[in-house]
């Protein structure tokens, strides 16, 4: 038979870092978020939460699943066992083939009856109707006549469990577990397991009674199972884990949660990734008991830490999306009151008990219960930070925010939350140096990249960056994820560049571009003064603007666009939007103490940023017409400058790119490219855009 995984389908849980959302049309901004959503309770992480827990080493450890292909899986380790079995009782070579043959053979009919079994009507609809390759029981008979008893009586039941024949299975699994011990050292595991699998369907379809006798019957089966495999029996499959789980099902079928609990906690502890969901079902079935039964969980410290751990992982903001947001806050509140009812005052446990209490909107108990965390606990100075802040002591939350990120206890994902609350504190008490800095550490580049261009002054920006190390990366990684994966530090100063670029600074700018960056910055300058040198010929100088006008064009979004708006540098130009319009506007209005403050506003007004998108495209048209200027009339040269430039505005701004074809079809008429602008009425599609 297959190898059959407990309750619950498995779940991959990654403490991948949290972000505000996915992609350029999502609000990215921690700095656009109303103050509720930043003083909401924290997210919590179900499995980093079951890992916080002292267990016991695990006696046993789970065999990974193949969770593409199972079936093949198990019949491979199947298949590979009984050759073991074979060569162990000393059969020569030939012999084994010819035994291996037999039972592989039968061992892929049972597997076809299984595939057969699962699937779907339009599967066996497509195979021409049901097939049964078992109809001639003599013939699986004949096949293992010689095979030894242990294998063969265990596929004859794994025969009859696909069949649905659930008293035949048991029997012949019987059977194995009655042989010698010297006889059935291969499948005696295998064995017990399917029995207690066996027994667990028996229960289920037992209508007019209690099945307690089925339950106690499957529950010795696994047991038995696990005792097998301790002992030293093979057990390639992991069924000896696996019966953790199946006896936890049991458990809670009998309504005994906190039996099932142990047993899941303990196949968790083993290895099993299945066992976390399985957990979640049986923390959620805790929570539905009545408030008399609750109390019981409530002081067991090891049920109280689970239900816990989960309700912290099912609220925080995310389960909005879900649309039950509501259910789980007040199942938390009545989890709170059922701690308070009980007494509980643990203080090792009185951070998650605040946290829980807090998500509750339990303010007064949450307050009651962070006092009793320790002064280092993360979670605790989290809490006790949005606590002050709630309160209107900004300073206070900003000195608990700060503890709680020196805490090496606080899990990554949360360091970047914190950070990003911290960087919202220091703006609001004008600290925009403690802002950036706050941003930076937590990786949340947008945020950075407005105090940096929009809230900052150049000159204060300037002496940010210097007091920084400078990077060693000398370019920033391509990715295609640009604002998640950029070298933040790298970033920081080709902004830098850019506002002192647009300043007109640009001495002090090309120190501060990169790479292929600054090669392009310094030719640019290098060309844009010789266009402007009187003293060299103006053939000469209309080239060398020539030569800038399509530097500025090609890198014109590297060397002088914006971060932010209106040319959304961090997104490639890809995304619109006025990233000063909701501080301003809507958080403004909103008010608390995370609010934009009069200082903020009155910056947003003067670091002013070009008001034109892809302004740079403008810049370019203009080093063009000065090109073009020093060049003379109707000559291709001139033409192609008038042309391209008039290109670069055409379709975005075609009153700005008037003027060149006038100039076109006026200075250059008798040229290919004039004639052509003067036919059309408006410029000649290039080779480039055909």
């Amino acid at each position: 038979c297959r190898r059959r995984l407990e309750c619950g389908s498995a779940v991959a849980l990654a403490l991948a870092g949290a972000v505000v959302a996915c992609g350029p049309e999502f609000p990215n901004s921690y700095y656009a978020m109303p103050e509720s959503e930043l003083l909401a309770a924290p997210e919590g992480f179900f499995a980093a939460e079951i890992a916080r827990l002292e267990m016991a080493p695990p006696a046993l450890r789970a065999v990974p699943a193949d969770r593409d292909n199972p079936r093949a899986t198990t019949l491979e380790i199947d298949v590979a066992d009984v050759r073991r079995g074979l060569e162990e009782r000393g059969f020569n070579r030939a012999r084994v083939q010819q035994l291996l043959w037999n039972y592989e053979t039968a061992r892929r009919r049972v597997e076809n009856v299984a595939a057969a079994r699962d699937a779907t009507d339009e599967q066996r609809a497509a195979a021409g109707g049901p097939v049964d390759p078992l109809d001639d029981g003599r013939a699986l008979d004949d096949l293992l006549a010689s095979v030894p008893a242990e294998f063969a009586l265990y596929l004859r039941g794994a025969a009859a469990w696909h069949r649905g024949d659930l008293k035949t299975a048991r029997q012949h699994w019987t059977a194995v577990l009655a042989l010698p011990a010297a006889e059935r050292k291969r499948r005696s595991t295998w064995a017990a397991f399917m029995l207690g699998r066996v027994w667990h369907k028996e229960a289920a379809a037992v209508a007019d009674r209690e099945p307690i006798a089925e339950r106690r019957q499957a529950a010795q089966a696994f047991r038995q199972a696990r005792q097998l495999a301790l002992s030293g029996l093979p057990d390639p499959l992991g069924l000896a884990t696996s019966s953790l789980g199946w006896e936890a099902r049991v458990a809670l079928d009998a309504d005994d949660a906190a039996a099932a609990l142990t047993l899941y906690l303990e196949q968790h502890a083993a290895g099993d990734p299945t066992a976390i969901q399985s957990l979640r079902i049986t923390a959620a079935r805790i929570l539905a008991l009545p408030s008399a039964d609750l109390a019981a969980f409530a002081t067991n410290p090891v049920g109280r830490r689970v239900v816990t751990a989960y309700l912290i992982s099912r609220t925080g903001g995310t389960l909005s999306y879900e649309g039950t947001g509501s259910q789980e806050l007040a199942r938390a509140g009545e989890w709170a009151a059922a701690l308070e009812r009980a007494g509980v005052r643990a203080a090792r446990e009185a951070d998650r008990m605040a946290w829980l209490a807090y998500e509750a909107g339990q303010f007064a108990l949450a307050t009651q219960w962070v006092r009793l965390a320790t002064d280092d606990s993360a979670e605790a100075n989290w809490i006790r930070a949005k606590l002050a802040l709630r309160a209107g002591e900004v300073g206070d939350g900003e000195a608990f925010l700060r503890r709680a990120l020196v805490s090496p206890t606080l899990a990554e994902p949360h360091r970047k939350r914190v950070s990003a609350e911290l960087s919202r504190v220091c703006l609001a008490r004008d600290d925009f140096p403690g802002a950036l800095a706050a941003c930076l550490a937590g990786g949340h580049w947008e945020d950075a990249a407005f105090v940096a261009e929009r809230v900052m002054t150049t000159a204060e920006l300037k002496q940010f960056v210097d007091a920084r190390p400078i990077p060693a990366a000398a370019v920033r990684p391509q990715t295609e994820d640009v604002a998640w994966a950029v070298d933040l530090e790298v970033a920081l100063r080709e902004l830098l560049a850019r506002r002192l670029t647009r300043d007109g600074k640009v001495d002090v700018a090309a120190a501060y571009f990169s790479g292929e960056k600054r090669i392009w910055f310094e030719g640019y300058i290098r060309d844009v003064r010789a266009g402007f040198d009187l003293t060299q010929p103006a053939p000469e100088r209309g080239r060398a603007f020539w030569r800038a006008a399509q530097c500025a064009r090609a890198h014109g979004m590297e060397l002088l666009g914006t971060e932010m708006d209106p040319d959304w540098s961090m997104w490639g130009g890809s995304f619109a939007g006025e990233s000063a319009a909701q501080r301003r506007a809507e958080l403004r209005l909103t008010g608390g103490v995370l609010a934009p403050t009069t200082a903020e506003l009155e910056r947003l007004k003067v670091q002013t940023v070009p008001e034109k998108r892809f302004h740079y495209r403008y810049r370019a048209a203009e080093l063009a017409w000065w090109a073009a200027s020093l060049l003379p009339n109707d000559d291709a040269e001139t033409a192609q400058i008038l042309a391209t430039a008039g290109g670069w505005l055409k379709a975005r701004d075609p009153q700005a790119a008037q003027p060149f074809y006038q100039a076109l079809v006026i200075r250059c008429g008798n040229t290919p490219l004039g004639q052509a602008a003067a036919r059309k009425r408006w410029f000649p599609v290039e080779r480039s855009e055909q």
